[in-house]
C-alpha cells in the first residue's frame, strides 16, 4: 500500500513530456517508420489545480495524522512499538519521495548554468 501511494503521488506531482497526438500512422505501413522530431507534436504536463487539490486531500488523509502521530510518540504521548514506528516512518520517506518533484531543489550555493562557457 506504501509503494501505491508513492506511486500515485509521483505520477501526480511529476512534470513530463507527453505527446498530443499518435506519431504512428494507423495502417501496416506506419508502424515502425522513420518520423521527423519536428513532426512529433509534444508538449509539458504540469500538474495543475485539479493535480494539487488531489495532492492535498491524499496528505490530509494520511500525512498530517501520520506527523500528528509522530509528534505526539516524540513527547511521549503516545506509545507505539518498534514495528508500527518503522512502518510509520517508512511510510513518511514514501510520501516524501512521492512530492519530492515538487519541493524545490536544495541550494548550498550560488546556482551556476552547466551550459556556461566560462570554466
Amino acid at each position: 500500500a506504501h509503494a501505491v501511494l508513492q506511486s500515485m503521488l509521483a505520477w501526480l506531482c511529476h512534470i513530463r513530456l507527453v505527446e498530443l497526438k499518435p506519431r504512428i500512422e494507423m495502417s501496416r505501413s506506419g508502424w515502425g517508420t522513420t518520423v521527423s522530431v519536428d513532426s512529433i507534436n509534444v508538449d509539458w504536463f504540469i500538474p495543475g489545480d485539479q493535480e494539487l487539490e488531489i495532492i492535498r486531500g491524499i496528505l490530509d488523509r494520511y500525512f498530517v495524522p501520520l506527523s500528528q502521530s509522530l509528534d505526539r510518540y516524540a513527547r511521549g504521548e503516545e506509545a507505539i512499538t518498534k514495528e508500527v514506528l518503522q512502518r510509520k516512518l517508512k511510510l513518511v520517506w514514501r510520501i516524501t519521495v512521492g512530492v519530492s518533484d515538487l519541493l524545490p531543489p536544495e541550494q548550498t550555493k550560488k546556482w551556476v548554468s552547466v551550459l556556461s562557457s566560462s570554466v
